[in-house]
């Protein structure tokens, strides 16, 4: 893109012979930023998922600040409750920069994953917690405290 004429410049074409059934676009977070990769397009065939790659060419092999401005991090801003009370919150955002660099505007941390837990697990901690319940209550009876 450039402020004068010609605004735009075309960096290349794509053309296939393939019939598209549909697509779905990468995450920035999944880009490979390193190679200047600013899009990819996940094409649906009839019988493959191609990638399409969209790159910006660049002689450097640093990171490129320009094209890869601080990107939505996954992680809400807010909760239903809050946005329904009316409040209006910026995305959090991340920067893109390896390593973790500073540059985001809110780096937000990555979540690991947590399995949900089983049903067995789930009623040991009930009836763990149920037996505590009782102690206090028996406590608190003693005490001459009604609960």
């Amino acid at each position: 893109m450039n402020n004068e004429t010609p605004y735009a410049f075309p960096v290349g074409d794509y053309r296939s012979t393939k019939a598209q059934k549909g697509c779905a676009m990468v995450p920035k977070r999944g880009l490979d930023i390193m190679s200047c990769e600013t899009a990819r397009i996940l094409k649906l065939t009839s019988n493959a998922v191609e990638p399409l790659r969209f790159i910006v060419p660049r002689k450097s092999d640093a990171f490129q600040d320009d094209i890869f401005p601080d990107t939505y991090a996954g992680v809400p801003s807010m909760n239903a409750d809050e946005w329904l009370g009316g409040e209006s919150r910026p995305p959090v955002l991340v920067s893109l920069r390896p390593g973790g660099a500073p540059g985001g505007s809110g780096n937000a941390p990555a979540k690991a994953f947590t399995p949900p837990k089983s049903a067995i697990t789930l009623q040991k901690e009930l009836d763990a917690a149920n037996v505590r319940i009782a102690e206090l209550e028996a406590k608190l009876k003693e005490a001459g405290i009604e609960a």
